[in-house]
């Protein structure tokens, strides 16, 4: 069973912990969920998602931070089959006191600021299995919290509505094909043009742009396949990105490969008090962009792009 990457509450298991309390919205009352208003984790991966046994893998990770509350960042890893997560003690991580190599011993791979997440796998971690379902793998799950305000949690009442937890698998196989990440050209494309170079790209109020990114053909694997005859099949990804914004409307969330060009609607920024909407006068509006694609077998990109609105 080859996971992704999870955004939810439930699947970090703390000892002596208590979740805090609040209040839930409706459904209907939800923001869309490629609005960005608050920290959250959009994605993450390994670097390669698949290795082989004596292999090692480093990890990165796109975090949606607008209001800087980002205090850390705590990667987990642990061999198990069930969707419960890794188990940590959460005083562990309050009292300062353990090593990198202590923390490595509970099962901490990764801790920042602190040290980088990084694993390797044990020679023998596909020993037990038959030569033919080495190529197919055994997953080794990787679990990490994104903690904003950390001087707010205590071990004895954790929130775990300030928590953003998310999980994923990296693949430990002895595939001819392993898996790599997908990757994008530096380039932004506004319009089907391309703006590169540049750290804020700034637009019009109320305009309407399709923001793109590009994919060259040869970020696009062809994999080997084993179905469920045993008879192996040659296949070809077909990725998908999904796009955030922290300002505007995203008016399109989702595109498919080969078509990633997304529609979004800047926000009104009024250069003078708008009387009709009672809508103070506007310097401008900052925000950022972001799009994650995926490769449908655990391989995971992403990037970010700054923008500035102008008034009207």
């Amino acid at each position: 069973m080859r996971r992704c990457i999870t955004q939810g509450l439930g699947l970090l298991l703390l000892a002596s912990c208590s979740v805090g309390t609040g209040d839930y919205k409706s459904p209907s009352d939800l923001e869309e969920s490629s609005f960005i208003s608050r920290t959250r984790l959009l994605g993450a991966t390994g670097n390669p998602p698949e290795v082989e046994p004596g292999d090692s893998a480093t990890f990165s990770r796109l975090i949606a931070d607008p209001y800087a509350e980002l205090d850390a960042v705590v990667w987990l890893a642990c061999d198990t089959t069930d969707d419960l997560g890794c188990s940590i003690d959460f005083e562990d991580l309050t009292t300062g006191d353990l090593t990198e190599e202590e923390l490595r011993e509970r099962g901490v791979i990764g801790l920042e600021p602190g040290f980088p997440p990084q694993v390797t796998i044990p020679t023998d971690y596909l020993d037990d299995l038959e030569p033919a379902d080495r190529l197919e793998g055994r997953p080794l799950l990787i679990q990490l919290v994104a903690i904003p305000n950390i001087a707010s949690l205590s071990p004895d009442n954790v929130d775990f509505g300030k928590l953003e937890v998310g999980y994923f698998d990296l693949i430990v196989s002895e595939a001819t094909t392993p898996n790599n990440n997908p990757w994008f050209t530096d380039e932004w494309y506004i319009d089907g043009l391309p703006i590169g170079g540049q750290a804020v790209i700034e637009v019009d109020s109320q305009q309407e742009y399709a923001l793109g990114v590009r994919m060259p053909p040869e970020a696009i694997e062809t994999y080997e396949y084993v179905n469920s005859n045993g008879t192996i099949e040659i296949r070809r990804e077909s990725p998908w990105v999904a796009w955030y914004t922290t300002a505007g409307e995203q008016t399109e969330d989702i595109t498919l490969y080969p078509y990633l060009d997304a529609d979004w609607r800047a926000p009104y920024c009024p250069a003078f008090f708008d009387a009709v909407n009672q809508i103070p006068a506007c310097d401008g509006i900052e925000g950022t962009w972001y799009a994650v694609v995926r490769d449908r077998r655990g391989g995971m990109a992403f990037k970010q792009q700054a923008f500035r609105v102008r008034p009207e």
